[in-house]
């Protein structure tokens, strides 16, 4: 527990130096304490949201299929997890900058700060998603020793991958509408994404299995992902950094 709450905070510190904010630290004042708790209310349904998107798939699918099969899909799982931490990292780093510039009026620094963490943001999903393509299948068969589901879960890692690139979008789109004050949208769309969430892993999964539920999660991020870049494309213009 301790390795990795070490981990996430130099991540933090690297990608603070990385991104050049050009923010400084202070200790807050009461004004600024009162609207964190008027501003966290919004929050609440984000980490309802976040931790239905983590554990719903799991929870249905062992719930109606073999302990193996459950145990081949949370293998694509963690190790498509892994490709997100990049973009969770720039996330968390950007927020707090993006509300000075938002408050200062430089809206020019907070599309040229979205559209360098977006590029970034992909950075680990991109290359993972193309060695699932090519060694999926060696890498279950041989580093995990799953034989019976390598092909099922070599293909399930790849759907999961590939709902990944739109949760790394997600993970930038959505601090960047916290950071500019408009927690209301995260609200909302983490509302929908919820129900969307819940209501593709109860139709899916029965029919499909663990296909089911990799498909649930990849369309669940891209509509949370969206979602969030329509409400985001109102207040700043979004063109993507393809040189980045």
């Amino acid at each position: 527990m301790w390795g990795e709450q070490i981990g996430v905070m130099a991540s933090i510190l690297v990608a603070y130096l990385l991104l050049n904010t050009g923010i400084t630290l202070s200790l807050p004042s009461r004004e600024s304490i009162g609207n964190l708790f008027g501003f966290s209310k919004y929050t609440v349904g984000m980490n309802v949201s976040e931790l239905a998107y983590s554990w719903a798939d799991t929870l249905v699918l062992a719930a109606l299929a073999t302990k193996a099969v459950v145990g081949a899909y949370e293998v694509a799982w963690q190790l498509s997890l892994v490709t997100l931490l990049a973009a969770q990292v720039i996330g968390i780093t950007i927020m707090p900058a993006m509300t000075q510039w938002h408050e200062n009026g430089a809206i020019e620094r907070v599309e040229r700060a979205f559209r360098t963490s977006l590029t970034f943001s992909l950075i680990l999903v991109i290359p993972a998603l193309v060695g699932a393509l090519v060694v999926g299948e060696e890498l279950f068969r041989v580093v995990y020793g799953i034989d019976e589901y390598a092909v099922q879960g070599a293909t399930v890692l790849v759907i999961l991958l590939a709902g990944q690139l739109s949760q790394a979008v997600k993970q930038v789109t959505q601090n960047t509408l916290l950071g500019i004050d408009r927690p209301t949208h995260v609200f909302w769309t983490n509302a929908l994404t919820l129900g969307t969430n819940v209501g593709l892993n109860v139709l899916l999964i029965p029919e499909y299995g663990m296909f089911g539920a990799a498909a649930a999660t990849a369309a669940t991020a891209t509509v949370a992902a969206v979602s969030q870049v329509f409400y985001l494309r109102r207040y700043i213009d979004l063109p993507v950094d393809v040189r980045a």
